[in-house]
C-alpha cells in the first residue's frame, strides 16, 4: 500500500495540493501510504534524516479528477 509518488497529471496540475513548506523551503510530499480511503502523505528529508508528515486524509486531486 506503498506509493512512491504521484501521477504525473497530478504532479503537473495539482503540485500545489502536494506542496509544503518546509524548513523555509517548498518540497513536494508525493510518496504516500494508502489505507483504504486515507492517505498519509510525506516528505523524505534526505539531509536531517526525517521523515515528515504532511498530509493525512482522503485521496488528493490527481488524474482521476475532472
Amino acid at each position: 500500500n506503498f506509493a512512491a509518488d504521484v501521477s504525473d497529471t497530478a504532479k503537473h496540475r495539482f503540485s500545489d495540493d502536494y506542496a509544503i513548506d518546509w524548513l523555509g523551503e517548498i518540497v513536494y510530499a508525493t510518496p504516500h501510504i494508502r489505507c483504504g480511503d486515507i492517505r498519509i502523505h510525506f516528505y523524505l528529508d534526505r539531509v536531517r534524516l526525517q521523515v515528515v508528515i504532511a498530509y493525512v486524509g482522503r485521496h488528493l486531486r490527481d488524474k482521476s479528477t475532472y
